[in-house]
């Protein structure tokens, strides 16, 4: 029985017995009569209103009397670069030497490593240790250049993070509970997420809980790493849009490698999660966690509403925080309508897409079966996820189906084995809006199963 099982607010389907969306909560049909399961109140009917709610939120940020900025103020800028550094780090992963005994994380300076010599790199913050610590948390900020240093702008350079881990106070408290494997959560932000508060809120009762460590990335481009003449969380052109997600994953990877291979052998274990944009990312970080060398039994990735495309940024109800004007103000495209600029935008984003890490995974999923003479159990215990939870939002209007279905494919195709253990995707009730809402009752009982679904030896 799954921990949120229980919460009558789930709704969870097979894709085989997924119930047809109703189009207006008042159409009554014998299907949506027999998903009837909270008294006389329709669940479908209010999924919908609760969607509502994503759309009411996008119509009141774009009021004129909120005069929020909007993304891409600046227009393209050199994309080419950024598709020419993408291309890079695609083959990176591709050209990766993987065999079916993974380094176990005694030597991190392994010239076959993606990430060598993270120890040295790392440089810690005593001050923050005291300052953000108490009796039940240790919390200290770390800080080191991002491998994507040489792509990206100044100021945003120097990837910051935060490392939560429980105190010895916590883990005598747990007793009987004590974890059996150290388990790091690498948590992932959110578009516009460039604090740590409610990362670190779920950080805590992790650790409280379970006696787990947490990572609290800072994405390029935010907080302390937003360049001076950006405003808020609006990227300024689309070439550094690109670029924070080449570097984030790059540097979250990192990390992730830099705990695993600190720990003793086959001790730790690594949770991918994040919502939203954090979603997609912990979908590439796991992928290429396991190209690093960490073996793919040991990952577990948790989806949080999410995306395997950029996409939905210019094809959904984002793009009202797009700055067209701008991207229309360019010779190459000053001659479109603005439709025709929507759909070669659209064109430019979905060359960013999951699909082409899933195919790099079944590549070398191919090349050691094939080639190598690896056997089956070998490949999926090396290149498949440990464990795996997904969850999206049923009628969610920021991020449609159109994007969360073919999410849950690529990334089932990708990195899922018979030795994954692995639900069916969840269906929580609503959209994004209740999403963001209710992480600390689905986002953190996901992320416990999954963490607990990997602790075997």
């Amino acid at each position: 029985k799954h921990p949120t099982s229980s919460i009558g607010w789930m709704v969870q389907y097979h894709k085989s017995q997924r119930l047809p969306l109703p189009s207006h909560p008042i159409q009554r049909t014998s299907q949506r009569r027999k998903a009837r399961t909270m008294g006389t109140v329709d669940i479908l009917s209010l999924s919908w209103w609760l969607g509502v709610i994503d759309l009411a939120y996008c119509v009141l940020v774009r009021l004129p009397c909120v005069s929020l900025p909007k993304f891409f103020k600046d227009g393209w800028d050199d994309t080419d670069y950024a598709l020419k550094e993408s291309d890079a780090f695609y083959k990176r992963l591709a050209d990766a030497k993987i065999s079916v005994k993974p380094d176990d994380g005694s030597s991190a300076d392994d010239k076959g490593a993606l990430y060598p010599g993270m120890k040295d790199k790392i440089e810690w913050d005593k001050a923050s240790k005291k300052k953000l610590s108490n009796d039940a948390i240790s919390v200290q900020l770390g800080k080191f250049m991002s491998p994507m240093q040489h792509a990206l702008p100044k100021g945003t350079r120097q990837c910051r993070f935060y490392y939560v881990k429980p105190t010895a106070l916590t883990l005598d408290n747990l007793k009987a509970n004590k974890p059996s494997h150290e388990v790091v959560v690498i948590m992932m932000p959110a578009t516009g997420e460039a604090g740590k508060t409610e990362r670190l809120a779920m950080a805590n009762r992790l650790a409280r809980d379970h006696g787990w460590s947490s990572v609290i990335i800072t994405a390029p481009f935010y907080a302390a790493r937003k360049p001076k003449d950006q405003k808020l969380f609006f990227i300024n052109n689309v070439k550094d849009f690109f670029l924070q997600t080449i570097a984030i994953v790059n540097e979250a990877s990192a990390l992730a490698w830099y705990f695993y291979s600190e720990g003793k052998s086959n001790s730790r274990r690594i949770c991918v999660t994040g919502f939203s944009w954090g979603a997609a990312m912990s979908s590439l970080v796991s992928i290429t966690c396991m190209l690093a060398g960490i073996p793919g039994q040991h990952i577990a990735c948790i989806p949080y509403v999410g995306s395997g495309t950029p996409a939905v940024l210019p094809d959904g109800l984002l793009q009202r925080s797009i700055d067209w004007d701008a991207l229309h103000d360019n010779d190459k495209h000053k001659s479109l309508t603005r439709q025709e600029l929507k759909a070669a935008t659209l064109d430019v984003f979905l060359k960013f897409d999951l699909d082409i890490m899933a195919n790099i995974l079944s590549d070398h999923r191919k090349q050691l079966l094939e080639v190598e003479g690896a056997s089956l159990d070998q490949v999926d215990s090396r290149l498949s996820l440990g464990a795996l939870r997904m969850i999206s939002g049923q009628h969610d209007h920021i991020i449609t189906r159109k994007y969360s279905e073919p999410f849950v494919e690529i990334l089932e195709k990708g990195a899922v084995s018979t030795k994954t253990v692995a639900f069916p995707v969840q269906w929580l009730l609503g959209g994004h809006v209740t999403a963001a809402l209710a992480k600390h009752w689905y986002q953190i009982p996901a992320i416990v199963d999954a963490g607990k679904a990997i602790c075997h030896d």
